[in-house]
């Protein structure tokens, strides 16, 4: 929960995707309402429960519109090969993302409310095995 509600966080940028980052934790990005873009870096493995969504809500507890999330980009070298549930739930924003090769698993209500989203993309040698129930 790093950066759990840190309302005016922009922008967060690793360095010529260096990072030796294995793991983005539950909600470590959670109601980060003014995130704009970010780029995965290759060294992740996992993206836990509710690490990108917005779950601040309006009316009848839909998403609230405030998540301005619209560009997250996972290169196709990326080791990513789990994706948590509601992982980026209520991203209003998010239009497409790309899920690499090594994902096996997109767990329940990945992108639940995300409103806009019009083109998931999965590698021509995709690894998945499962992708549970509600996953949108």
């Amino acid at each position: 929960k790093a950066f759990k509600s840190c309302k005016k966080l922009s922008t967060f940028t690793f360095i010529d995707n260096q990072a030796n980052l294995n793991v983005i934790e539950e909600s470590a990005f959670e109601d980060c309402e003014a995130l704009e873009s970010f780029i995965l870096p290759d060294s992740v493995k996992s993206i836990k429960s509710k690490a990108f969504c917005c779950s601040s809500s309006g009316v009848d507890g839909n998403p609230s519109g405030k998540s301005k999330l619209a560009t997250f980009t996972i290169n196709e070298t990326s080791s990513l090969n789990e994706i948590g549930s509601e992982a980026f739930s209520g991203l209003v924003s998010l239009s497409s993302i790309y899920i690499p090769k090594d994902v096996q698993t997109i767990e329940e209500k990945t992108f639940y409310r995300t409103k806009l989203l019009e083109n998931i993309s999965f590698a021509n040698d995709s690894s998945l095995k499962e992708i549970s129930a509600y996953f949108l």
